[in-house]
């Protein structure tokens, strides 16, 4: 396997304030693993902390444990507009002594139901092993398109994308450049009028998706160039897609 130069990848999905409840929370989740199951058998087992047994996306213990983040989370009070945190490993007890390292595993987060502090916003994030870590298939094209699909279909984002750090690093600083696209990028409804308008760079397709647009490099990622995406980000913005940088 061909290993991208900016290292390895990672899927983030991103909203604002949107208030839901632990059902609501847990459900998604369950469906988010599901997808991902289907998409890669790296992605079908997920582990929390140290359990003794992987997550069961049909088990109660997932609005549990939902709830019990949340009570944590919002300093033992009653926890009206925070969100729920969870993150879960695809290795069992990955700690630095007994487990593969971050290097050799996925890690899956996410960040929902946040409505208090609006700033502080919603959000999916899947990180891939580094490639030379990574099983057969994991990077395909076809999968990672898939695995952004499904998470925007299921959470329904204002944008997400699919890419390198060294793709999204090349668009800006992330506290001046928001969206950021990728490899592979979702666009929601608030970013997509004027798509069909845009002069998307040679190659990048696109098609609806999720209540948005899906657009993406043909191409392994690997030879997709921070430049090829900062080009493509261009392009949305002449189009007025996307606002500008700064």
């Amino acid at each position: 396997m061909t290993a991208p130069s900016s290292g390895a990848l990672h899927l983030g999905a991103y909203w604002g304030a949107r208030e839901e409840s632990a059902e609501q929370v847990a459900a998604r989740i369950g469906e988010t693993m599901r997808a991902l199951g289907d998409v890669h058998q790296e992605l079908s087992t997920w582990w929390w902390e140290d359990r003794e047994e992987p997550v069961d996306p049909e088990s109660p213990w997932l609005h549990d444990t939902a709830v019990e983040t949340r009570w944590e989370n919002s300093g033992k009070r009653s926890g009206e507009g925070v969100g729920y945190n969870l993150w879960f490993h695809s290795n069992r007890f990955p700690d630095y002594h007994s487990g593969p390292g971050p290097d050799g595993m996925s890690s899956l987060s996410f960040r929902a139901g946040e409505s208090a502090i609006p700033r502080l916003g919603n959000a999916v994030s899947l990180s891939l092993p580094l490639p030379e870590h990574a099983p057969d298939g994991l990077y395909d094209p076809g999968a990672m398109r898939k695995a952004v699909h499904w998470v925007a279909e299921i959470w329904r984002p204002d944008h997400a994308l699919c890419g390198t750090r060294g793709q999204r690093d090349a668009q800006g600083n992330r506290m001046k450049v928001s969206p950021k696209v990728g490899w592979i990028t979702y666009l929601g409804p608030p970013y997509t009028d004027g798509i069909e308008r845009a002069g998307l760079p040679h190659g990048v397709q696109a098609a609806a998706r999720a209540g948005g647009a899906l657009l993406w490099f043909p191409l392994p990622v690997e030879d997709v160039t921070p430049g090829m995406v900062v080009d493509l980000r261009e392009a949305l913005v002449a189009a007025g897609c996307l606002p500008g940088n700064g």
